[in-house]
Formats: C-alpha cells, sequence, structure tokens
C-alpha cells in the first residue's frame, strides 16, 4: 500500500494560527510501526493495560515525553488511541 503524508495546524481566527506539527505518514491497511506499541506500554512491563492508561492520564495535556506516544508535543486522545489499539490487558 501507499503511503501519505500530512501535517496540520489550527486556525481560530485571521489573526491566529499555530505553526504546521510534525508531518506524520498515513496508511491506510499497513501495520502501525512497531515502536508505537512498545511506546504504548508506558511503565515497560510488555504489556499495554490499565496501570499504562493510568500513567498515561497522569500526564494528560501535559508534554511528557515519555507519555507523548505519537510525539506531537502534548499527551492527548491521540496518545490514548494508540494505547487502545495497542491494548493487550
Amino acid at each position: 500500500m501507499a503511503e501519505s503524508r500530512a501535517r496540520a495546524r489550527a486556525i481560530r481566527s485571521a489573526e491566529i494560527e499555530s505553526d504546521f506539527g510534525k508531518t506524520i505518514g498515513l496508511g491506510v491497511g499497513q501495520d502501525a510501526p512497531a515502536d508505537l506499541g512498545l511506546r504504548a506500554d508506558l511503565n515497560r512491563d510488555s504489556k499495554v493495560n490499565l496501570v499504562d492508561f493510568s500513567i498515561l492520564l497522569s500526564f494528560w495535556t501535559t508534554d511528557d515525553a515519555n507519555a507523548d506516544i505519537n510525539e506531537d508535543g502534548t499527551v492527548g486522545l491521540p496518545d490514548f488511541s494508540i494505547m487502545l489499539f495497542q491494548w493487550t490487558g
């Protein structure tokens, strides 16, 4: 499958807009990069479970590099989504 690349920015008004974020690769029908699975295991016990979720919540909306699974600069919903995808129980 072919990969597409994307980047985004927020525009609140004509005077208020963000810079573009990091460019990311998107691929439908492709496996997620292996390092995302490892990054979702925040306590490094080889399982992605409730303990990792608790750690993620404790850093919610911060810029903590260990909990920022997708490395976009903020711990938020995309990180939670990746964690759920990698959930092992």
